[in-house]
C-alpha cells in the first residue's frame, strides 16, 4: 500500500543552474519532471520519502543539485541541507503536523 504525504511537504519549484562564462555556446538544460507536492513512501521503507529530479543538459556539460529547506513558502531563502547533492533527496521521517519546504536548487 502507498502511503502519500499530503499537504505536509510543499514543493516550491526546482532549479538548475549552470553558470556559463557568457550566454552564446552555453549548454541547454532541460528539466524533465520536478519533485511532486505529493510524494509515495519508499517501497518496503518505514517512514522514508524520497523526492527526485529529472533532468537533462546538452553536450558534455554537468548538472549540480543542492537541495534547500525552509520553514516559509518561498524559494529566495532557506538553509541548504548538507550532503544534500544528488538528484534525489531522501526523508527518514516526517510527521503528520510538520510542514516543510524543499528546493533543489
Amino acid at each position: 500500500m502507498k502511503t502519500r504525504a499530503l499537504c505536509l511537504l510543499t514543493v516550491l519549484c526546482v532549479i538548475l543552474s549552470l553558470l556559463p562564462v557568457s550566454a552564446e555556446g552555453a549548454p541547454v538544460i532541460t528539466i524533465t519532471g520536478q519533485p511532486q507536492e505529493t510524494i509515495e513512501q519508499i517501497k518496503g521503507g518505514r517512514g522514508r520519502w524520497l523526492l527526485k529530479v529529472y533532468a537533462r543538459v546538452s553536450e558534455d556539460a554537468e548538472l549540480s543539485y543542492q537541495w534547500y529547506s525552509n520553514t516559509v513558502n518561498d524559494n529566495n531563502s532557506g538553509t541548504p541541507i548538507p550532503g544534500a547533492t544528488k538528484e534525489y533527496m531522501r526523508f527518514q521521517q516526517i510527521w503528520k503536523e510538520e510542514s516543510i519546504t524543499i528546493i533543489a536548487n
